[in-house]
């Protein structure tokens, strides 16, 4: 079934050029075409992100670290406290939202192919892997070939992701400091499958820790409109 706005063509590029206008105030290089990519790319990482929590919280994955197939989702984890549920919509809003499913719905031959390719199963996750025994079971992971349009888009965000956070320079050399420690641990193990492990459990504790820095956020400020409403 289609989109009631399916045939909109006008609303679409109208929420279109106002994506632009707004990008465009950190990265005036962004064209028309790049915002169509990356809301392709958004919409294709928030859809994987909301069917992981849901697969979590329904406590059959309780037991199993559940891992995305899509090659580009652990690239993207900084989007994650940028993607919540609003109770309510503006016009604008509303207009990007519409233009994100039909975007997904009608979409150029060359994105429609390569979200194809990515795309995964609704029923369940498409990897898990048990961590009570890591190392006697193989994680099989079946990921797509990265592609040349996904790849754009990709670059495109992480170089709007660095115009905006610019981090401190003590802090960057702190953590660098870290990252170089355990790159040189990693790589005296000599065992690729258990480094492999290794990568993968630091990657999931990093995306509960940033869900868990999410939902502390959310909640104060839920207590703090409640404590404004009581006064």
């Amino acid at each position: 079934m289609k989109h009631k706005f399916y045939s909109n063509k006008h609303a679409r590029n109208e929420a279109l050029i106002k994506i632009l206008g707004e990008v465009n105030k950190v990265n005036g290089d962004i064209q028309f075409e790049d915002v169509k990519k990356i809301a392709n790319l958004r919409q294709q990482f928030a859809h994987e992100n909301a069917k992981l929590q849901a697969y979590q919280k329904s406590g059959t994955g309780s037991e199993e670290v559940v891992e995305s197939s899509l090659w580009f989702f652990e690239k993207l984890l900084f989007l994650i406290p940028h993607i919540k549920t609003r109770k309510t919509k503006s016009t604008l809003d509303v207009q990007i939202d519409d233009f994100l499913e039909n975007e997904i719905i009608e979409t150029n031959s060359e994105a429609e192919e390569s979200l194809s390719m990515v795309s995964t199963p609704t029923s369940k996750p498409a990897t898990s892997k048990v961590t009570s025994d890591p190392i006697s079971k193989k994680r099989i992971k079946v990921e797509s070939s990265p592609d040349p349009v996904i790849s754009e888009a990709v670059s495109t965000l992480k170089s709007l992701q660095n115009k905006i956070v610019q981090p401190k320079t003590c802090s960057v050399g702190k953590h660098q400091s870290f990252a170089d420690y355990l790159a040189n641990e990693m790589k005296s193990i000599g065992d690729e499958e258990l480094i492999a492990d290794l990568k993968h459990d630091i990657n999931n504790l990093l995306y509960k820790t940033k869900k868990w820095l999410q939902m502390e956020k959310e909640n104060h400020e839920t207590i703090v409109v409640e404590v404004n409403n009581f006064e």
